[in-house]
């Protein structure tokens, strides 16, 4: 499993994400905390996880804190596939602060790790030809 962590002001991401992945063919499940998405191109699963800003450094929380005038919270993403990924990052409209840590060392805006998965996409279909 790979993983990335969202970081956002809004605390109803699981319930908003639920309602909007309504595919007949994927098993979802609420609860709590978590939210798993399974299907044929994958599994994800997403947690509501605040303890995750103890893995990050002094200076990576102040960022963080700058960014948001509100409270934040954590969600650490697991997904197994990255269609997976890539099928549920498109599927998601928030209207929320929202940041991606890609666990690669960039913190970026959600809607631009959106377009780096759609020009990945794109490059990596036009180097198979």
């Amino acid at each position: 499993m790979q993983s990335i962590i969202l970081i956002c002001s809004n605390e109803e991401f699981l319930k908003d994400i639920f309602e909007q992945y309504n595919d007949t063919d994927v098993y979802k499940l609420y609860e709590n905390n978590r939210f798993n998405i399974e299907s044929d191109e994958g599994r994800i699963y997403i947690t509501l996880d605040n303890s995750i800003i103890n893995d990050y450094a002094d200076g990576e929380v102040e960022l963080i804190k700058n960014i948001f005038d509100s409270e934040m919270f954590f969600y650490l993403i697991n997904y197994s596939d990255n269609q997976a990924l890539f099928t549920m990052i498109m599927k998601t409209q928030l209207e929320s602060l929202k940041y991606i840590d890609d666990d690669k060392g960039s913190i970026v805006p959600f809607f631009e790790y959106k377009m780096m998965l759609v020009e990945e996409r794109e490059n990596s279909r036009f180097s198979s030809f």
